[in-house]
């Protein structure tokens, strides 16, 4: 995934929620459970002090500030901060989703 590092050891970019749920902890602590992706891949995150707002949905761009970490051999992100992505921000929606390198008329 392409991150940009920040200053606080923590990275940010712009990515394509492709799942999002409200689930659960056994103490009944309510997290957001994703799945980020961009055109490079995918990675789980859990968004651990989470309070429901009902603005967040799967197929939806969002700014997202965090960790990756390890969890069971594998990269998780720790999600700190996270926002809907606003018509005013400069992201390429063709860095979020796999794309061709090439336009549809130079393939035609």
């Amino acid at each position: 995934m392409n991150f940009t590092e920040l200053p606080n050891g923590m990275v940010e970019s712009f990515v394509l929620l492709k799942k999002c749920e409200e689930k659960k902890t056994k103490s009944g602590s309510i997290y957001l459970d994703v799945v980020i992706c961009d055109k490079d891949g995918e990675m789980s995150g859990k968004w651990w002090d989470y309070q429901p707002n009902g603005i967040f949905s799967s197929d939806m761009i969002v700014k997202i500030r965090g960790s990756v970490e390890q969890y069971n051999g594998r990269d998780q992100f720790r999600i700190s901060q996270m926002r809907p992505a606003s018509a005013n921000d400069d992201y390429n929606l063709a860095d979020l989703v796999p794309s061709a390198e090439v336009g549809g008329a130079q393939l035609f």
